[in-house]
């Protein structure tokens, strides 16, 4: 969570709960994250294993020298920052592959699928037989 703002604070004192203590009763305000809303591209990776060839290597590192000859300006550093990153990045991108996503784990199979679907039933079953149970007593 963000932050929590404690808003209004009342205390009743007249209330019946049975107890010494006095009521409290108060309102806050807080913001819940929403960084699992976030909508838009993720970040993809690049295959990093094919710089250990050496006609890849030895391209990528040709590919990024030209480009940082063409580019290069010493005047200001965020200007350089970026330019850096942007010749690192194009040149990854025209060099290397970038991974695909992967939609299921290697581990999740057809059988661990069968697996989780007959957990799955055997919990309703359970639940529908403890309802039962209940109702009648």
């Amino acid at each position: 969570m963000k932050d929590i703002n404690v808003v209004d604070v009342r205390s009743f004192r007249g209330a019946n709960i049975d107890s010494d203590h006095y009521l409290l009763m108060s309102r806050i305000r807080s913001w819940i994250s929403n960084a699992r809303k976030m909508c838009g591209s993720y970040a993809r990776k690049f295959q990093s294993k094919k710089l250990e060839s050496p006609e890849i290597s030895s391209a990528y590192r040709e590919k990024l020298n030209e480009y940082l000859v063409r580019h290069i300006d010493d005047d200001d550093i965020n200007e350089a920052w970026m330019v850096l990153k942007n010749a690192i990045t194009q040149t990854a991108s025209t060099i290397l592959d970038r991974i695909d996503r992967v939609a299921h784990k290697d581990w999740f199979d057809a059988e661990c699928e069968q697996a989780t679907v007959s957990k799955n039933n055997a919990y309703k079953r359970m639940q529908q037989r403890n309802t039962w149970k209940a109702v009648e007593e």
